[in-house]
């Protein structure tokens, strides 16, 4: 049988208490005989009362210490790093579960292979990978998802619009003009007045162009112009205003990463409950990172 040493503790604890610990063999009281007197018997009793109350703190320290150890023992390192919220919603594309790593953490987390866990349904589903840099019309490489310290990933229930998940960067808001995300797409694209424009000759002919592109918003491809446009500018505007031109132009700018990740499940159905349930998060030890209660 195994030896529970913190309780063995405890009863040490209460044993010296009332006893007194290891007594010597010598007479215990004044008059030097083994017969308090009186006095002295109401002492003894005032000092065990004593040492029992004392007893019954320190039992209560030990206990608060062991289940401390045991807590930190099943714990995850991760607990306190990472915090979560819960979406729930009756479309699969809609729902998601965000989590988030603090921005007093020391280092990158990877949660791709960590698990959501659904107190009530026994739902459980495992982060997957997703493309770090998705490139359109062809197919993308999946790696792990990595929080630096400030970011976030929606983990949505649902299939991605376009086939991948991914992390946002400064050109993703082309990518929902066509599509539409939830939560909503980041949208902070170079601005099509600053990108280059040295080929459109600075001539009369061409006013109406630089005009046009000035009253251009980001993030947005424009739609075919008309003949009253010269080559130039129309050759501008469907080269340089579109997601993949942002990306292979702008994609070593210091500023070029958003600091959320879309990652999808691919699910059909949704998987958390509106009331009474709690989705827990566990890291890849399978130890309790944080969960989120719906009451």
């Amino acid at each position: 049988m195994k030896l529970d040493w913190g309780l063995i503790l405890i009863l040490g604890v209460l044993a010296m208490a009332i006893f007194g610990g290891v007594k010597n063999s010598k007479p215990l009281y004044q008059n030097g005989s083994t017969i308090p007197t009186p006095k002295e018997r109401q002492l003894s009793i005032s000092e065990i009362e004593y040492n029992l109350n004392d007893a019954r703190y320190k039992t209560q320290e030990l206990q608060r210490q062991l289940a401390l150890e045991e807590e930190k023992k099943n714990s995850s390192v991760y607990k306190g790093k990472i915090s979560m919220s819960v979406n729930v919603s009756n479309d699969a594309s809609t729902e998601y579960v965000d989590i988030y790593a603090d921005y007093s953490n020391t280092e990158p987390i990877n949660i791709t292979g960590w698990k959501l866990l659904s107190t009530s349904t026994n739902q459980t589903t495992y982060i997957p990978k997703s493309t770090y840099l998705y490139f359109g019309g062809q197919q993308n490489s999946e790696q792990d998802v990595v929080l630096a310290p400030g970011e976030h990933a929606y983990i949505i229930t649902g299939r991605s619009p376009i086939g991948y998940g991914f992390k946002v960067n400064k050109c993703s808001g082309y990518l929902s003009q066509y599509q539409s995300f939830y939560p909503g797409v980041w949208t902070s694209c170079p601005t099509p007045r600053d990108e280059d424009q040295s080929r459109i000759p600075k001539r009369v002919v061409n006013d109406n162009c630089f005009d046009l592109i000035n009253s251009l918003s980001s993030c947005r491809i424009p739609e075919q112009l008309s003949k009253a446009y010269s080559y130039e500018c129309q050759e501008f505007l469907t080269e340089k205003i579109n997601y993949p031109y942002c990306i292979s132009h702008h994609k070593n700018d210091k500023d070029f990463w958003g600091t959320t990740w879309y990652v999808y499940l691919k699910r059909s159905e949704p998987l958390w409950k509106y009331r009474r349930d709690v989705v827990i998060l566990y890291d890849k030890l399978g130890k309790p990172v944080t969960q989120v209660i719906k009451y």
